[in-house]
Formats: structure tokens, sequence, C-alpha cells
């Protein structure tokens, strides 16, 4: 790697950055933090400052594009597209998912990626026994029992609340994963960044958060209306 790359995460209520220099220097970091849009340039900075680079020396700036919390995915991609795009670093997306089996180092398998949406609905995604992922969708625990015959380990910030639905259904069969494989490791998110970025710089419509389902604004406006016709 011979890129100065900078990854931030705004897909959950925390604030997670971090960073892979040219020279092989890493630092992240996590902070719970109500709110995301004041504390993300200033959370920059401190990162900026343990490894000895100023904003204007990265190279690549990587985004989890989601899918996780609407108005923190707003935020990261928004915050790091107006500066990208200002100065001329290129943006790269990189989803939930990719960030996640990015992040999957030394796992056994079956597993789950589960990322809370609303209720008792999440985004999942599931690794057989083999290791293969299956597509990403949005279900709930019901979706899921019927593929998994033995013990599986779940992964992802909805991985506590998923098990916890779980055992209401089917006990002993579903484990949630250690913090740290709860949220995206973030130098695995560089490199996942470096590995799919094809070389171009963004404009502001090149990137935007990756939802999968509409927002809890758009449902209610999306009722309203249907009410009102």
């Amino acid at each position: 790697m011979d890129m100065n790359i900078l990854a931030v995460d705004t897909s959950t209520t925390e604030l997670g950055i971090g960073i892979v220099t040219g020279s092989g220097d890493e630092y992240a970091q996590r902070w719970k933090e109500i709110g995301h849009s004041e504390p993300l340039f200033p959370r920059i900075g401190f990162v900026l400052d343990r490894v000895d680079l100023g904003s204007g020396e990265i190279d690549l700036l990587a985004v989890v594009s989601g899918p996780g919390s609407f108005t923190g995915l707003r935020i990261g991609m928004a915050g790091l597209l107006g500066w990208g795009v200002s100065v001329g670093i290129p943006v790269q997306p990189v989803d939930t998912f990719a960030a996640m089996r990015a992040s999957l180092v030394d796992v056994t398998y079956p597993l789950l990626v589960a990322i809370h949406s609303r209720g008792d609905e999440f985004y999942l995604q599931f690794y057989s026994s083999s290791g293969d992922a299956a597509e990403p969708y949005v279900g709930g625990v019901d979706s899921i029992v019927g593929q998994v015959s033995g013990d599986c380990l779940v992964c992802g910030s909805g991985a506590e609340k998923f098990v916890e639905l779980a055992a209401t259904v089917i006990r002993d069969r579903f484990r949630p994963a250690p913090l740290e494989l709860r949220t995206p490791n973030l130098i695995s998110v560089c490199r996942e960044a470096e590995r799919t970025f094809d070389g171009k710089a963004n404009s502001d419509y090149d990137a935007e958060p990756y939802y999968m389902t509409l927002s809890q604004a758009e449902i209610n406006f999306e009722n309203n209306t249907s009410r009102d016709l």
C-alpha cells in the first residue's frame, strides 16, 4: 500500500475513523458520540495527528456507505464528499457488508451479519459453513432460522438484538460475536477501499448511501400520501 487512506464509519451511533499510511502506519479509534456532524472533522484531525499527517496528504477517502443509520450515513457521506470534491481527493464508498466481510478474519462459519433496521427487521447476510456468502436482504429472525442447522455466530451491530429475538424462536442456535466483530474494522475498510478503487475522482453525484429500505420519514410520507388519495 503506497497511499495514505482515511476511512470513516458513521453507520451506527458510534463514530469510527481509521487511517493507513503509505509508510505502513495504522491508527483507528471509535467514539460513542451523540450525533456525528459536529465531532466528525475534529475527530478526523485527531486521527491525522496520531500519524503526523496533514489533511492535504490524504490520497483516498473511504466511507462506510450502509446499510445502517440513515442520518449517520448521510452525514458521513456528505462530509467526505464535501471534503474530497473540494480539494480533489477521491472518495470510495464501502458498503457495510463488504466492510464486515473484510473484517472477518479467523472466524468460524456459518455466520450471519445482522444490522438492525427497525422493529424486528434486520439487514442480513448469511455465510454458509463453507464460507460462501448469500446476497444481502432485509428480513426478520424467521427468514434465516431454517437455513441454520448448527451453531451460528452473529456479527454486526444488530448481533445482540438478533440473538435475543432468535432465542424466542429457537434456543442455543445463534450466539453473538465478540464486540470487535460488531462493527467494521477501520483498517480493513481502508484496505477494502484501496482494493476496489478504480483510480477515478468522484463528483458530488458519484456516491450515495446504500439504504436498502425507505427511511421512516419516507414511509410516513408514503402513508400520508396514500391516505390523501
